[in-house]
């Protein structure tokens, strides 16, 4: 009697699907995102809009600088117009008096309009100024003038007693009754062409010789000379920071 040997029947799964040996291995490499690319166009961008941004204020400066060029802008031309001295008492130690003066401001333009928007008036005598300044704007239409009077003395807050030194000069002069003075002016003026942008300058004007003839010691006195208006002369100054 033969004995009885137990089978177990096939397994229907294939394990050879598990693990195709037969199939090709392939493998992809997939490139893991960088940032590089990301932070590049930011700066590229920044980097673009600062170039145009420069080449565009260089093209717009460029563009500015030739069409004032072409304007050619004059400074204006300033003159004396009238002197005059009052309650002027000169003796050994003292200067007493109180002084108006007038000028003639002419725009000597044909495009460009003028604003003076600070002066600066120094009377002078000797060494001794009265100082003025008046904060008013001037505005000068093109080829026009403009009258702008200026008083020193009691009324604009400036000492009417001011020391001077006493020399055989001052007796000489008050004999004669013909005092000399001197006067300077410093502004501020602004040259405005249409929409163009202004452009600014700080002017020096030197107003010297003006006699002033008395005929008595209680006259007021007057400029020498009465009808011509007497020139001043110009100089150019660097405009200071801050005031452009």
């Amino acid at each position: 009697m033969h004995p009885k040997i137990q089978t177990h029947p096939a397994s229907i799964y294939d394990h050879s699907m598990e693990y195709p040996n037969n199939l090709p291995i392939t493998t992809t490499n997939t490139p893991l995102p960088t940032t590089t690319t990301n932070r590049s166009y930011p700066i590229n961008f920044v980097q673009r809009l600062i170039m145009t941004l420069v080449l565009i204020f260089v093209t717009m400066s460029v563009i500015f600088g030739i069409v004032w060029i072409y304007l050619n802008p004059h400074v204006p031309e300033v003159r004396v117009s009238s002197v005059s001295v009052s309650n002027f008492i000169l003796s050994d130690s003292q200067l007493t008096g109180k002084y108006n003066v007038e000028l003639t401001i002419r725009n000597p333009n044909r495009k460009i309009d003028m604003f003076i928007d600070h002066v600066n008036v120094y009377f002078d005598y000797k060494g001794t100024q009265l100082s003025c300044v008046m904060e008013q704007p001037i505005y000068v239409e093109k080829l026009k003038k403009k009258n702008m009077k200026v008083e020193l003395g009691r009324d604009t807050g400036f000492s009417e007693s001011n020391k001077v030194s006493a020399g055989d000069d001052q007796g000489k002069e008050w004999s004669k009754g013909l005092v000399q003075f001197n006067l300077r002016m410093r502004v501020r003026l602004t040259f405005k062409a249409g929409d163009w942008p202004s452009r600014k300058k700080l002017l020096d004007f030197f107003c010297e010789n003006l006699y002033v003839e008395f005929f008595s010691a209680k006259d007021t006195g007057k400029l020498m000379g009465v009808g011509k208006k007497l020139p001043c002369l110009m100089f150019l100054l660097v405009m200071p920071e801050g005031d452009y």
